[in-house]
């Protein structure tokens, strides 16, 4: 009886307004609110290539203002201090780009000969001055495999940058849910504990009337103070899911309420079907990504074991006749010590290791897909269990 009273009471201390917040829509989805809520994957998705838009309002400067998923998506892709990060290296890198596409910088020397010394050398009248031109010419595809890297390093960031969003995303579109949930069992517990007053104020009835012992009004007392302590802790966890929703757009002070309702209990997409969409996903792309960087460093490897060849010419002036002549220098390193090879082998290697991270970071996340999976499937099938006629027979 006191079960089924506290039912009742829930039932009716909710408002209207708050009772049409927390009934789940007909349509299927996750959450619903004021606009259609994107997904957090394809705001992510968006955002990690192009500028974020520009949202309906700011983000809120201070406390208590309410917020919608859309809001609160906006807000945290375009003003957490990760993603400037990021864009901010990506920045780095096309300029580290464009320096590798450019050749070696030339130089000058000038060379003085036979001065100061002894003899008919004491001065600068037999001396010699020579002014030089050299410049370094690289072999072996270096330039060419200089500009690879750095393009393959700039696809690395890109897909960073993508996959950031999307943990930004979905930290925010948790935070969002479990603040939702927070407030839906704030009214519940505030509904138990209304209900808990109003039995126990009719048992102290009872027990002043003679009709029940006071037993029965100590136990309804123990109640009633249980569901102020519910009230109370369920206020605490309320309070604390809004300010974690409020960070996630890097706010100090915790947001309002957050618009929306749980929708219905959609049924998961086949196994097979978010299998594809991993491996079509940023994290699979940034995987293979680096599997290809770590070719581009062992390509520039190769290439940097070619030692470039230094080619100097130069006019020579021979004070004591007052005649000039023309210089030629060209250097042409030697392979002694195999330090070329050395760099080979090691870059052959870290790609092989590459390979293997690759395999076994592609296998979690294989394993986690299958056991969100199941999860999501054990869950909608209890909701459909308990929509399908258990609260109906609960209600009764």
């Amino acid at each position: 009886m006191l079960a089924l009273a506290l039912a009742a009471g829930a039932c009716t201390a909710t408002e209207p307004g708050e009772r049409a917040r927390a009934t789940p829509p007909a349509a299927s989805g996750a959450v619903s609110g004021t606009g259609t809520a994107p997904p957090p994957a394809t705001s992510a998705a968006t955002l990690a290539t192009e500028p974020a838009p520009a949202p309906a309002r700011s983000a809120p400067d201070g406390p208590g203002e309410d917020v919608t998923l859309p809001e609160a998506l906006t807000w945290a892709l375009a003003g957490r201090p990760e993603l400037r990060a990021a864009d901010r290296e990506r920045a780095a890198r096309l300029v580290e780009r464009r320096l590798a596409s450019r050749p070696r910088e030339p130089y000058v020397q000038i060379d003085a000969e036979d001065f100061l010394g002894t003899g008919d050398l004491s001065w600068f009248d037999q001396s010699q001055l020579t002014v030089w031109y050299g410049q370094l010419i690289e072999r072996g595809g270096s330039r060419e495999a200089r500009e690879n890297e750095a393009e393959v390093e700039l696809d690395l960031v890109d897909l960073d940058r993508v996959v950031l969003a999307h943990d930004v995303a979905a930290r925010t579109t948790s935070a969002f849910l479990r603040a939702l949930l927070a407030q839906q069992e704030l009214e519940l517990a505030r509904a138990a504990e209304e209900a808990a007053e109003t039995l126990h104020a009719a048992v102290r009835e009872r027990v002043e009337a003679g009709k029940v012992s006071p037993v029965e009004e100590s136990k309804h007392a123990l109640v009633l103070a249980s569901a102020r302590l519910d009230r109370a802790r369920a206020e605490r966890e309320l309070e604390a899911t809004r300010l974690e929703l409020a960070r996630s757009w890097s706010s100090p002070h915790p947001c309002g309420t957050a618009v929306g309702a749980f929708g219905g209990a959609a049924q998961p997409a086949p196994i097979e079907v978010l299998r594809e969409r991993l491996a079509e996903g940023p994290r699979m792309r940034r995987l293979e990504a680096e599997v290809r960087a770590s070719a581009a460093r062992l390509e520039r490897a190769r290439a940097d074991a070619v030692n470039p060849w230094l080619l100097q010419a130069g006019i020579r002036r021979f004070e004591q006749q007052g005649d000039v002549a023309g210089v030629l220098t060209v250097l042409l390193p030697l392979r002694v010590h195999g330090r070329g090879s050395d760099s080979v082998e090691a870059a052959r290697e870290r790609m092989r290791r590459t390979e293997h991270d690759q395999d076994a970071a592609r296998a979690e996340l294989e394993a986690a897909l299958d056991r969100t999976w199941n999860l999501a499937t054990r869950s909608h099938d209890e909701v459909a269990a308990l929509e399908g006629g258990v609260l109906g027979r609960a209600s009764q």
